[in-house]
């Protein structure tokens, strides 16, 4: 039995087995994904954790280090003032003229 496609398929190869191998097999199966999921649980409960302490860090001491970062570039300054473009200059480079003023299409 195969399930999905490509590389990522997985197969599976299936064969009559009685019921004691079953019964087995079902049970390793069973104590693994019990495993797994106990395992996934304590992950969580400490990702909660230190979810927590950087929330209950963050309301008690303001603003998390936060000061060397400018997050609102806007206010300090002034604007910059847009030039329009002044024909024969380059649109890529503003500081430089173009070698050739366009003439259009030629046709022979």
């Amino acid at each position: 039995m195969t399930l999905g496609q490509g590389t990522t398929a997985l197969s599976f190869d299936l064969h009559e087995a009685r019921a004691a191998e079953k019964k087995a097999e079902l049970q390793h199966i069973l104590f693994r994904l019990a495993t797994q999921v106990s395992d996934l649980d304590s992950k969580l409960q400490k990702a909660n954790q230190a979810l927590d302490s950087m929330k209950m860090q963050r309301t008690s001491g303001g603003a998390v280090n936060l000061g060397l970062v400018d997050l609102d570039g806007k206010k300090k300054g002034g604007a910059t003032k847009v030039k329009p473009k002044q024909p024969g200059m380059s649109v890529i480079n503003p500081t430089s003229k173009k070698r050739k003023a366009a003439r259009g299409v030629e046709f022979d």
